[in-house]
C-alpha cells in the first residue's frame, strides 16, 4: 500500500511540473515608438537600466513573434539579452521597416509590456536582432522558450 502512495505521488508531483510546459507563447510585437504624443498613438513607458521613459506606439504592428525563426539567450556588455534570427520572410519585413524608419525608435513589446526601444540607426537586413532591456537570464529563457516552442 505505502509502494503505491509513493508511486501516485510521485506521478502527481511530475503532473504538476509539467503543467509550466503548457503556458499561452508570449506574445512579440514590433511597432514604431515616437517620443512625443500624437493623435492615434499610445503612450507606453519603458522602465529599465535605472529610469523610465514614456514613448507613443503605433497601432500598426510591423511584425509579430511568428515571424522569428529562431532564439537564443546571449549576453551583452554583462546582461541578458535575446538574440532573435528571423524567417526569410521576416528577414524582409524587418529590412523594409528598419529601413522605412531610419531615425526613429522602435518598441519591442512581449506581453504588451515595452522591453526595449532602440534607436534604429540604419537598414537592419542581416536578418537577426537583438532583443535587451533590463530583464533578468531567467524571463530571457522563458522568452526564447516562448518563441522557439511557437
Amino acid at each position: 500500500m505505502k509502494r503505491a502512495v509513493i508511486v501516485a505521488s510521485i506521478i502527481l508531483v511530475a503532473a504538476g511540473l509539467g503543467c509550466n510546459d503548457q503556458r499561452e507563447p508570449m506574445v512579440v510585437e514590433f511597432r514604431i515608438a515616437e517620443t512625443e504624443p500624437a493623435a492615434g498613438l499610445t503612450e507606453a513607458t519603458f522602465t529599465g537600466w535605472g529610469h523610465s521613459r514614456v514613448f507613443h506606439l503605433h497601432d500598426k504592428v510591423l511584425m509579430d513573434g511568428s515571424e522569428i525563426a529562431e532564439a537564443s539567450v546571449i549576453t551583452v556588455q554583462g546582461h541578458p539579452a535575446v538574440e532573435v534570427v528571423f524567417s526569410r520572410k521576416g528577414r524582409e519585413i524587418f529590412a523594409r521597416a528598419t529601413g522605412e524608419n531610419v531615425g526613429r525608435h522602435m518598441g519591442m513589446l512581449v506581453d504588451g509590456v515595452l522591453v526595449s526601444v532602440p534607436l534604429i540607426r540604419h537598414r537592419i537586413d542581416t536578418g537577426e536582432a537583438i532583443i535587451n532591456g533590463d530583464f533578468t537570464g531567467e524571463w530571457a529563457g522563458e522568452l526564447v522558450r516562448s518563441l522557439n516552442d511557437s
